[in-house]
């Protein structure tokens, strides 16, 4: 994951050279979740992407806007990804509850893909919880073992 600034002097020594394969003119740099660099690797990497403009384009992906130097933000266009509704965060979540052969109600079912707040990778956590926890075997508790019976 991309931090500091010697990731950014990683970045740097990529990009200083042709790109590898055959025909390319450019490099292609996609950084994801650039919210975790911080501000000073921001700063830098602001100034590598002004100085490698002719030969490399940047795509980056933040969760967190707010987070990021304003002039950083700004050499990129914002593209912004609207979240997934409740719907089809269900029709994802039954096909694969349908997959693992599981079945949850519908207002059980509806109450986790809410709780997923649009987010497909937060349902798909939610999921594997579920079904884990589904298939680890129970564990009995004292108050849930039968009690000997008295004799008489």
């Amino acid at each position: 994951m991309l931090r500091s600034i010697e990731d950014v002097h990683t970045i740097e020594a990529i990009t200083s050279v042709r790109p590898a394969w055959d025909g390319a003119q450019r490099h292609f740099i996609i950084l994801d979740e650039v919210d975790g660099l911080s501000k000073d690797a921001q700063k830098a990497l602001k100034g590598l992407i002004e100085k490698r403009e002719s030969c490399a384009t940047f795509y980056a992906t933040t969760n967190h806007l707010s987070s990021l130097d304003v002039g950083f933000r700004q050499r990129f266009q914002e593209i912004p990804m609207d979240q997934i509704g409740v719907s089809a965060l269900m029709a994802h979540a039954n096909d694969v509850l349908k997959s693992e052969g599981f079945k949850v109600r519908k207002p059980q079912l509806q109450a986790v893909c809410q709780h997923a707040d649009g987010s497909l990778r937060l349902l798909n956590r939610l999921l594997e919880q579920l079904l884990f926890n589904a298939k680890s075997p129970v564990r009995q508790t004292s108050s849930s073992m039968p009690k000997p019976k008295k004799s008489a």
